[in-house]
């Protein structure tokens, strides 16, 4: 369901629409992704490119102090968005498909992410997100999401996502949750660190949440079914625990360069926007 979030008087829709899955016990919660509107999406990738992801985060999140946004520079914020010549195009679509995601996650408003890569094929965690109690003083779970953008969606979730959420599920990668957990508490005023990392790490507070590129062979509640088969062995416990999330692109590579070429010529707009406001 598409919802309108009001924000000062102004009405606006959600970048990602968000329809839940129907599927068997077992398999994770989540949602069908769709995009509404994919020029405000490109626009809020730039904003992404150029580093304004807290003033996004503020603007998406509906929070009533928004953070002023930084200046524009975007020589380099476009080299995220450009691929070279005789290149494949996977780290670039990868790196935009992460963006989708975390504008997913941050229209949920449940809680500070940590901040989007800023280069193509970063190492450690695709991102994370803290889920907050109603009241804003508790730390109800940490949420690890893997993002794929993949013309082998089955394989890739086979072979790269459950090998890694059953090593995070074992408690073998606690070490680096550690410090990325600590970041974020940061951003979280009046909680209690101790009880939300003891929350977090002993008490089944630690989340998975995949989302992934489908074509054809999976558009459907059989396939996506079919998609997310073994999930529960791989992370087991409650159904909290486990999330999915697909967005169906007929032409990946296709739909993604459009992306990212709508994403420079906002990039464009934006600096001309800086350079007359700066005048």
């Amino acid at each position: 369901m598409a919802l309108c979030a009001h924000h000062h008087g102004v009405v606006r829709t959600s970048l990602i629409n968000t329809d839940e899955l129907k599927l068997n016990a077992g398999h994770p919660q989540g949602s069908r992704w769709t995009v509404n509107d994919e020029r405000a999406l490109a626009h809020s990738i730039a904003q992404i490119a150029l580093g304004q992801w807290r003033h996004l985060e503020s603007i998406l999140a509906n929070a009533r102090i928004i953070s002023p946004a930084l200046p524009v520079f975007s020589g380099s914020a476009k080299d995220l968005l450009v691929t070279l010549p005789g290149t494949e195009p996977w780290h670039r679509d990868g790196w935009l498909f992460q963006c989708i995601s975390w504008i997913a996650a941050a229209e949920s408003g449940v809680g500070p992410l940590r901040p989007p890569h800023s280069i193509w094929a970063d190492k450690g965690f695709d991102g994370l997100q803290l889920v907050l109690s109603p009241s804003g003083d508790e730390v109800e779970r940490l949420v690890v999401f893997e993002d794929k953008a993949t013309s082998d969606p089955r394989g890739t979730v086979r072979d790269e996502v459950w090998p890694e959420f059953e090593q995070m599920a074992r408690g073998d990668r606690n070490h680096d949750l550690v410090s990325e957990l600590s970041a974020l508490l940061d951003r979280v005023d009046n909680l209690d660190v101790r009880q939300a990392t003891d929350r977090v790490f002993r008490e089944g507070g630690l989340s998975f949440r995949l989302a992934i590129t489908i074509a054809d062979p999976h558009n459907s509640d059989a396939g996506i079914s079919r998609l997310f088969k073994g999930y529960e062995d791989k992370v087991p416990g409650g159904h909290s625990r486990r999330f999915g999330h697909v967005l169906y692109l007929s032409d990946l590579r296709t739909w993604m360069q459009a992306l990212a070429d709508l994403a420079i010529e906002e990039l464009d707009a934006l600096e001309k926007l800086d350079q007359v406001a700066n005048v």
